[in-house]
């Protein structure tokens, strides 16, 4: 023993290891031989053969203090949680909820691999009760946020703010919650609160810098890096978290290396594989991207991050039959669910996703609007498929869209999201406005492309009463900007002033669509100009039926992805659309049309942030008019 010992100490552990057994092998070993050669195999992760050395001692002295611990220890590596549980269970001194809360803490982690989030929450508020530390409330917030549900874990963050007001890591991942949030005031002050902690924390730095550029601050998320660098800040970081950074910040190749990166050392498969899958479809290789998603749903087929991106690779390459089962899962993602204002919680309970034709056939259909404007204008025009099978529709919209909505559909009972409530007791079924697609749009030719949006006369006239007579040959509406910072502002936006080889074109009238405050930047594109920019207040065409009464007055839009585009094609109206390298779903892949419109035409990006070629197709195609 006393060689075997020494041997231990000096760290010749394959040396005292084989003395260890020669001593077990005696009649009577002392238990020390076999708690030091466990602790040895449990160093190199033999917990089988750790575990029974450690029971073997608790046999001859039931209450070991040490070998308890280091039992305990084997039974969570080997992934006998239950055992391990049985075994802490009723121990009431400091050890057992010391070793109860470790066993729940890395149960939790087995769970959460598996994406088995719910009992794994179960197990960390266990913790939590245990604890009582700032750890442990952080722990559980990240899993939530790793399960999409950003406003319970700020509650579990705030727990552990309240216990220890500067925890780091808390004060970080609150920030990223809020950012799932769309709160970007408050992300941003999180981030800032943790880099006063630590101006070179690798993980404030990253997410600052990434939310920075999300928000089109290219130039102050460089300013954050450059003076975290200066100060000695190592910003490696991890393969995932840095590919995280590329990805929002439209660096998509060097995003599929991080990815890549990360599947090899072995981080969150499921997590790596998931955005290793966006990165490849944002570069153009969507059989690639197709692959990787496909793998991330084979690992957790139930769980709905990997799905719903999946949704959009699908639906971009017109793969409608198998892409509309994948977008039913954006309600279960919970950043989709903050944002669907058109779907009380009350209702959500009702909802019928994936309907079938025959499901609506003959019946009561209330059909909930969801997400923007303009998703809302495009899935709109399933809804005379619906009105010729159901019994009656009503219709519960943005309340922009309501008097639109309601002259275009005069069999539907159109009204504003704030009467879903109401209308619901009505009905015989409940369906979201994006599900109707599964019913009736499963191919290409289920895509009549035609208009099918009118405003009333009387706007009309008034619209082209206010506009005056032409003094030009062409009327064109103009928007530059399009999106929020959530949904790649910076990379659909054009600035105006890029615009002039447009509005220099001869005998031609423009005219601002563009929602918003917009006084500056046309007060920059119009000075000096001969044929200045028209703008009317943003209140006169906040109403989309008075926005459509002002389209139809002009001969054609030029515009970037947004509402905008699919009021157009809804209208029948012309419209050359600046589409980004990495377009919306709505807009496909590739190609020239949309499936939805037939007066829509793209013109795309074929380097990422090139705008010019684009702007020079529009001006000829306008000219060859």
């Amino acid at each position: 023993m006393e060689a075997a010992v020494a041997a231990h100490r000096d760290g010749r552990l394959v040396e005292a290891e084989a003395i260890y057994r020669r001593v077990l092998a005696e009649p009577k070993p002392p238990p020390r031989a076999a708690l030091n050669l466990g602790a040895i195999l449990l160093g190199r992760r033999a917990w089988a053969e750790a575990e029974s050395c450690f029971a073997a001692v608790l046999r001859i002295q039931p209450d070991h203090p040490q070998a308890w611990d280091l039992w305990i220890n084997a039974l969570i590596g080997a992934g006998r949680f239950e055992d391990a549980e049985r075994a802490v269970s009723g121990r009431g001194d400091g050890t057992g909820v010391a070793a109860e809360a470790r066993l729940r803490r890395h149960w939790a982690a087995a769970l959460g691999e598996q994406r088995l989030f719910e009992a794994a929450e179960a197990q960390l508020r266990r913790v939590c009760d245990l604890a009582g530390d700032a750890d442990s409330h952080n722990d559980l917030g990240r899993l939530l946020l790793s399960a999409r549900r950003p406003g319970e874990a700020l509650l579990a963050f705030q727990a552990g703010l309240d216990i220890e007001p500067e925890h780091l890591p808390t004060l970080i991942n609150q920030g990223s919650a809020y950012r799932l949030q769309g709160r970007h005031a408050d992300a941003e002050a999180a981030y800032r609160r943790a880099l006063a902690l630590d101006p070179t924390n690798e993980a404030a730095v990253r997410n600052l810098v990434a939310h920075l550029n999300v928000q089109g601050q290219a130039e102050a998320a460089r300013a954050v890096e450059d003076a975290a660098k200066a100060l000695g800040a190592d910003l490696g970081g991890s393969d995932l978290a840095r590919g995280a950074v590329l990805l929002t910040s439209g660096r998509y190749e060097a995003a599929t290396t991080a990815f890549e990166l990360a599947l090899s050392r072995g981080g969150d498969r499921y997590e790596a594989l998931t955005q290793l899958g966006v990165a490849k479809a944002a570069l153009g290789d969507h059989a690639a991207g197709l692959l990787s998603l496909d793998s991330a749903v084979g690992m957790a087929p139930d769980e709905p991050f990997a799905r719903y991106r999946r949704a959009f690779v699908r639906l971009a390459i017109h793969d409608f039959e198998g892409g509309w089962p994948d977008y039913e899962h954006r309600w279960r993602e919970q950043t989709f669910l903050e944002d669907s204002v058109g779907a009380p919680p009350a209702i959500r309970d009702r909802l019928k996703l994936s309907p079938r034709p025959q499901d609506l056939a003959g019946r009561r259909v209330l059909v909930i609007g969801e997400q923007g404007a303009g998703d809302q204008i495009m899935f709109a025009s399933m809804l005379p498929d619906l009105a010729r099978a159901a019994a009656a529709v009503s219709c519960r919209c943005d309340d922009r869209l309501v008097a639109l909505f309601g002259h275009s559909f005069p069999g539907v009972d159109v009204g504003g999201s704030g009467a879903a409530s109401a209308a619901a007791r009505a009905a015989d079924i409940i369906v979201p406005l994006g599900s109707l697609g599964h019913a009736y749009r499963n191919r290409l030719e289920d895509f009549p492309a035609s208009s099918y949006l009118r405003p009333r006369d009387a706007v009309v006239a008034r619209w082209a009463e206010r506009l005056g007579p032409r003094r030009t040959h062409r009327r064109i509406g103009i928007s530059w900007r399009g999106g929020t910072s959530r949904s790649r502002t910076h990379e659909r936006s054009v600035p105006l002033e890029r615009l002039g080889a447009l509005l220099d074109l001869p005998d031609c009238e423009f005219v601002s669509l563009q929602y918003g405050d917009v006084e500056a930047d046309l007060a920059a594109v119009n000075a000096g100009r001969a044929n200045p920019v028209r703008h009317f207040p943003s209140a006169d065409i906040d109403d989309f039926e008075d926005l459509a009464g002002l389209m139809a007055n002009l001969d054609l839009v030029v515009s970037v992805q947004t509402a905008l585009v699919h009021l157009a094609g809804a209208l029948g109206v012309t419209a050359l659309v600046m589409i980004p390298r990495r377009a919306e779903w709505r807009y496909g892949a590739r190609g020239t049309t949309m499936p939805w419109y037939g007066s829509v035409r793209l013109f795309r990006q074929d380097q990422q942030g090139d705008w010019n070629p684009v702007i020079a197709r529009i001006r000829d195609a306008i000219l060859e008019d």
